[in-house]
């Protein structure tokens, strides 16, 4: 009878399945992997050592399982004729993410090997996600509090992801316009609504974000600590940074950067 057949488990990623897959995951997991290295050598406790070991390994296998995702689910045959190097990234990154690599080893330089395999295998995915479509110009209006931070990061997130600029350059632009954003309701936080204005230009991006009325410029530039390293933060990220004050005395924060967006 049926009802006494074997039981038959499978495994996948998604029941759906869902159709989100992100280098993201394997990536988080590598950092934390680096991490428990780094915390294994600054550690005397034979007890913390040994735990360290324990979740490095775990964390490392998992790695490899998001990796597989990604190469046997995500990416088709088109994908690997126009990337030939596919392949061999992902044989690399998982046996980086083995035995060989930071499964048995301590090593925090093989760490950073496994990190920068899985950023060049996040490039291409995100090369070929809309390899036909450009960016229009966005704009987003969101209340001038804190809270909605998040929701600015992630839409630059989103954005950004359409030019040529790398992984860790994504995530230095998120928190730039994050920062931004919080310079810009520094004044005056709970009133109020804040304009981000995202604009794909030949050879650039240009970010300008508008706060609410009633600013004055020294309200951007005291010398607290989280405001000067904010400044730091939009200089090194930014090409160009620049603050203007319109007639209702609302700041706009410009950011410009020099990247070529996809065509």
């Amino acid at each position: 009878m049926k009802f006494f057949r074997p039981t038959i488990i499978v495994n996948a990623h998604c029941d759906l399945p869902c159709g989100v897959y992100d280098p993201a995951q394997a990536r988080i997991e590598a950092l934390s992997v680096k991490a428990c290295m780094e915390k294994y050598h600054a550690s005397d406790d034979a007890n913390f050592k040994a735990r360290a070991i324990s979740i490095k390994e775990e964390r490392s296998h998992i790695v490899k399982e998001h990796l597989w995702v990604l190469w046997t689910d995500y990416f088709k045959a088109p994908h690997f004729e126009k990337f030939p190097q596919l392949h061999q990234l992902f044989n690399d990154a998982t046996k980086l993410a083995g035995a060989a690599g930071t499964k048995g080893t301590v090593d925090v330089a093989v760490a950073d090997d496994l990190i920068a395999k899985i950023d060049e295998i996040a490039a291409i995915l995100l090369k070929q996600k809309r390899p036909n479509k450009k960016v229009s110009d966005i704009h987003l209006r969101v209340p001038a509090q804190a809270e909605f931070v998040g929701l600015v990061r992630s839409t630059t997130n989103s954005v950004i992801a359409r030019t040529e600029l790398g992984v860790d350059e994504l995530e230095d632009w998120a928190l730039c316009v994050g920062e931004a954003f919080n310079l810009v309701i520094n004044h005056q936080p709970s009133s109020g609504s804040v304009d981000v204005e995202f604009t794909m230009q030949s050879g650039g991006i240009q970010v300008e974000i508008t706060g609410p009325a009633g600013a004055t410029l020294e309200s951007v530039n005291n010398s607290d600590i989280a405001t000067q390293l904010a400044w730091t933060l939009l200089r090194e990220v930014s090409d160009e940074v620049a603050t203007s004050l319109g007639a209702d005395g609302a700041i706009t924060l410009t950011l410009k950067s020099r990247v070529v967006a996809s065509a």
